[in-house]
């Protein structure tokens, strides 16, 4: 799937996109459109497509902020801490999302993407373990191309197409809910394009292509 400048290749999967009183400006450094983050967010109604449970994904977008302030960029998560969700059958315990015997369960999150003074790559799987891989040196009012690739037991994140530091470790239990993709969720002062969601985790080639592309 690939999601830049407010259109969807339907070549893995489409659903509506909804605006939540986003903004789409001009991208000067790119020449292109993006999204103002911070005027309202970006809604990609739940699909199971984007869970992608423990297998391989990338997530890359141009990024661009007038502070270094923390921003949720993009997110596959809830508010809520709980949210409820039956087994198969439709009752007792949530076995598809985990083994607690209640029927909430402290939600799963595929992915929560955010950038500050670094970019920080989140990842909770069903039994409520969060994984957090930080990397990178971002600084105010300079234009990032930035990936996070989950790739086999590893998290990588790369700037501007070079690696960031060494892997971070994946969690071993897989990762999913029911929740919306939203982009753009609470930053402000910030500008995001090219946003693109990939079903594999990109090599350094792959990333460095599409980051001059």
């Amino acid at each position: 799937l690939q999601y830049s400048d407010s259109k969807i290749d339907d070549s893995l999967y489409v659903n509506p996109l909804i605006y939540n009183s986003a903004s789409i400006e001009h991208f000067s450094d790119i020449n292109c459109t993006a999204i103002q983050l911070g005027t309202g967010s970006v809604k990609i109604p739940h699909s199971n497509n984007f869970n992608f449970d423990d297998d391989d994904f990338t997530i890359s977008f141009y990024y661009k902020s007038a502070n270094t302030t923390t921003k949720r960029i993009i997110d596959k998560s809830v508010s809520q801490p709980t949210v409820p969700y039956p087994n198969s059958n439709g009752s007792g315990a949530p076995t598809e999302y985990g083994s607690q015997a209640s029927e909430e369960k402290i939600i799963s999150i595929p992915f929560d993407i955010s950038v500050g003074t670094t970019v920080s790559f989140k990842r909770t799987d069903i039994d409520g373990t969060t994984i957090t891989h930080a990397g990178g040196s971002i600084a105010a009012d300079t234009l990032y191309h930035i990936a996070c690739v989950k790739t086999g037991s590893a998290l990588q994140i790369w700037v501007n197409g070079a690696k960031q530091g060494s892997d971070g470790a994946d969690t071993t239990t897989i990762c999913r809910n029911k929740a919306d993709v939203v982009i753009g969720r609470d930053a402000t002062e910030a500008k995001a394009s090219q946003i693109m969601i990939w079903n594999k985790g990109l090599n350094g080639t792959e990333i460095a292509n599409v980051s001059e592309s």
